[in-house]
Formats: C-alpha cells, sequence, structure tokens
C-alpha cells in the first residue's frame, strides 16, 4: 500500500514539474553580483571587452548550440539582472529571418507552456515566476540602399527588473 502512495505521490511531482527559463548563462546565474561574473567569466576563458558600473560585454561563439557574436550583461545594485545575447548582423533580411525563426522554433520548444505575449512576430517573450526571456528583431537604415537587421534574446530576473523600475521611477517596458 505505501508502495502505491508513494508511486502515486511521485507521479503527481513529475506531471506537475516544468522545465524553468534559463537564468544561467556562460555559467552566470542572474541574481549573481559583478564581481563573482567576473571570476566565473575569466574563470571560463572569456575576454571581457567592455566594463563600466553597471555593464560587461564580451564575446561569445554560441549559446545552446546556436552561433553568436556577443553578450551583454547588465547590473543593478551589483546584481546581475538582465542579459542580452546578440546574434550576427546581416544586411539580407530573408538571412537573418531564417536564423530568427530557428531561433524562435527553439525558444518554443524550450519555453512554449510560458510565452505571454508576441508582437508581430518581432518580439516573442516568456515568463515563469523569476525569470522574463524575449526574442527580439530589429532593422536598421544605413541610407535608401542599405539596411542592418539583427536580432537578439534578452532574459531578465523578474524581481530585480522591477525592484529597478520602481527605485528609478523609469517609465521603461521592453514592449514600446
Amino acid at each position: 500500500m505505501m508502495k502505491k502512495i508513494f508511486t502515486l505521490l511521485l507521479l503527481v511531482f513529475c506531471l506537475t514539474m516544468q522545465a524553468q527559463i534559463q537564468r544561467t548563462i556562460a555559467g552566470c546565474t542572474l541574481g549573481s553580483s559583478m564581481s563573482e561574473v567576473k571570476s566565473i567569466l575569466k574563470k571560463n576563458g572569456f575576454k571581457i571587452e567592455y566594463v563600466d558600473n553597471e555593464t560587461l560585454m564580451f564575446q561569445m561563439s554560441t549559446f545552446d548550440g546556436m552561433k553568436t557574436e556577443s553578450v551583454k550583461f547588465c547590473f543593478y545594485n551589483d546584481k546581475l539582472y538582465d542579459v542580452d545575447i546578440y546574434f550576427k548582423a546581416s544586411t539580407e533580411e530573408s538571412e537573418m529571418q531564417s536564423e530568427f525563426l530557428k531561433i524562435n522554433e527553439y525558444l518554443n520548444s524550450k519555453y512554449g507552456n510560458y510565452i505571454m505575449h508576441t508582437d508581430n512576430n518581432d518580439i516573442i517573450s516568456y515568463k515563469d515566476e523569476q525569470t522574463m526571456c524575449y526574442l527580439r528583431k530589429f532593422s536598421q537604415k544605413v541610407n535608401e540602399e542599405l539596411s542592418i537587421y539583427l536580432f537578439f534574446i534578452g532574459c531578465f530576473d523578474n524581481a530585480l527588473m522591477n525592484q529597478k523600475q520602481k527605485n528609478e521611477k523609469d517609465n521603461y517596458w521592453f514592449f514600446k
């Protein structure tokens, strides 16, 4: 009888358990201090290219097997609250769109249960209790004949982002 109850409880636990949105990028977890992040990045062989009081940037060639350009880590009150993973820019819209769709499919396969917003397929966001992750694409017109197309994955800690917005009385919201 005890085995049946245990098996039933285990089954209920397994069915209700879902994967959460990834909070660790390049070995660094959202909420970590800047000194912890710098130490982990150096230990993992990343060269920090840009540093100020609130931002670190470094080159990263892949993220979950996908080719990337660079990564930006943003800090608030010495805590990692926002990560942006940039993919290679292109002057060919069709090339960028193809890569964007691949990454969109990948994120949907991982976080489809957490989808909360799409904006003309330019921004697709996913949110769980702790983290929001979004895929965003945009273009920049260089001149009449040339535009640059790019996209990135952003990921932030909900509580730290809310605290930052509240403390700075900022009207920023990434959907604008």
